[in-house]
């Protein structure tokens, strides 16, 4: 019985023996055998990986989809995750896990890497706006590292978005794209902005819950830099923010959201 043989990179099935039926390219770094026929090895569709049990496929961190044997091979496919924190403040990691950020001051949102100089750094920091635990808000986000020319923070302030790329706080407008050389500057409108680092794009925009104001924040293009993208929004441990939203349930009761993510 003739096993099908897999060559670097990227190969194409479509001439595959065994009745290994035409279809899409596949990534080839890793081969599973197929479930029903033990002689035949297929490799895993792109973004994906072979699981523990080394019987199927699964996506590899940062990336989400299924995937399930189909007829000659592998069929579905594996997207890249967009990390998102909105409202008060409801998180999707890269891991696709949901959370709620409840540590209050400076937090970590995106690390990359986790060790040396900074490439990529986003941190936040979350206020008590109301009188229980559980109305927390992002008010304002520093964005760092090689990739951005210098350190550009944002502030939501009477509703509107403020930015600073010194000491000074001014509305945003087209004279950000002049100091960030290194960034992709893209206004939406004066409270939505969004900002192309290297292979990452990250919207800021202002939101409005009940009387107080916040930002939100979506980070796309990480899947890429794999798992070596630290911080809460990347593959950090969100364990004690787990905790303090279980110690916060008592008094949180039923919740109710007006805002809500883009």
């Amino acid at each position: 019985m003739t096993s099908l043989q897999v060559e670097p990179d990227i190969v194409d099935v479509s001439n595959a023996p065994r009745g290994v039926q035409a279809g899409p390219k596949f990534c080839s770094n890793t081969n599973v055998t197929f479930h029903d026929d033990p002689h035949v090895t297929t490799p895993c569709p792109l973004q994906s990986h072979p699981n523990a049990n080394g019987d199927g496929c699964e996506c590899q961190p940062g990336y989400v989809g299924t995937i399930s044997a189909v007829q000659g091979g592998w069929g579905g496919a594996c997207s890249p995750i967009i990390a998102t924190l909105h409202d008060d403040p409801h998180v999707t990691n890269m891991r696709n896990e949901n959370f709620d950020i409840m540590s209050l001051g400076h937090v970590s949102l995106v690390q990359y890497p986790r060790e040396g100089s900074a490439k990529l750094a986003v941190h936040a920091f979350i206020e008590k706006l109301g009188k229980v635990c559980y109305e927390t808000y992002m008010r304002s986000i520093s964005v760092s590292g090689a990739w951005v020319d210098a350190e550009v923070s944002f502030q939501v302030v009477n509703d509107h978005l403020q930015v600073s790329t010194s000491n000074e706080w001014k509305a945003v407008d087209e004279s950000l794209k002049l100091k960030l050389a290194k960034v992709d500057v893209e206004i939406y409108s004066p409270d939505k902005v969004e900002l192309g680092v290297n292979q990452t794009k990250l919207t800021i925009w202002t939101g409005k819950q009940m009387q107080w104001s916040f930002l939100n924040l979506k980070v796309s293009g990480l899947s890429p830099l794999g798992v070596d993208v630290g911080g809460l929004l990347g593959f950090d441990d969100h364990s004690n923010e787990d905790q303090q939203h279980t110690q916060c349930m008592p008094k949180k009761g039923k919740r109710l959201f007006s805002a809500k993510a883009e």
